[in-house]
């Protein structure tokens, strides 16, 4: 057998060289498939298999030996302990390292890695507890512990197509602004949806509260005089309004 073959035989070689191809086809199926994005970027294939086999895979070597090291056995409720550990603890730690491993990747400062993961990582954790609990039911009693590294990257397949759906998926940010434009060259007028009270108007600011969507909170406007707008930091429709993502 020559060098290859003895270091894939290694458990933890063995699952790093099965994730990086793992993740490499499921960023691709995520890519062409799922997302079905117009121009295929190889570049986020290479960081997605790179974070599977070089990071994803040592720390998922590691939790299952620590797994049986504190519960061992393959009784059901040995293994329903182990699920409650992994669910508990190592999701926590392997879905946050994806997150940062990959925002490393992508050249992202620490802030918006913070950003990300402050976003992804509650609804990535929840899915997750839907579809692994039912995983490992099936590796802690059935599969031999060198091996449950390669069943968890078989099925791994289709979790991993949704990490990579789910690095590239944005989510709306309650605390950020959105820019809204009105035109104020026709009158600024509420109607039955929402009440405009305008209350002051200073250093080209105008402030007014609005129950539409905002619940009355105060909402302040800046005057662009030239260009007749005006740029608000919540959202606030009012019937000329042309809104910026």
């Amino acid at each position: 057998m020559g060098f290859i073959g003895r270091f894939l035989k290694q458990p933890i070689f063995g699952g790093m060289g099965m994730y990086f191809v793992v993740w490499t086809a499921a960023d691709i199926s995520q890519q062409e498939f799922i997302s079905k994005v117009k121009e295929y970027d190889k570049f986020k294939t290479l960081r997605s298999a790179t974070v599977g086999g070089f990071v994803i895979a040592p720390i998922l070597f590691t939790w299952l030996r620590i797994a049986e090291w504190l519960v061992p056995g393959t009784q059901l409720k040995n293994v329903l302990k182990k699920i409650v550990l992994e669910q508990s603890l190592f999701g926590p730690v392997v879905i946050s390292s994806f997150y940062a491993a990959s925002g490393v990747l992508e050249g992202k400062t620490y802030p918006e890695i913070r950003e990300e993961w402050r976003d992804k990582f509650i609804p990535t954790w929840k899915t997750g507890a839907q579809f692994w609990p039912f995983m490992q039911l099936i590796n802690f009693t059935f599969v031999p512990l060198h091996r449950r590294i390669y069943f968890v990257c078989a099925a791994s397949f289709m979790w991993s197509n949704y990490l990579c759906y789910m690095k590239v998926k944005n989510f709306p940010h309650p605390d950020l602004s959105e820019e809204i434009v009105v035109d104020i060259t026709e009158p600024l007028e509420p109607d039955d949806k929402e009440d405009v009270n305008k209350d002051k108007v200073k250093d080209n600011t105008v402030s007014f509260t609005s129950t539409a969507g905002t619940k009355g909170a105060d909402v302040k406007l800046s005057v662009k005089p030239r260009e007749e707008t005006i740029t608000g930091e919540k959202d606030c429709k009012q019937p000329v309004v042309s809104t910026v993502s």
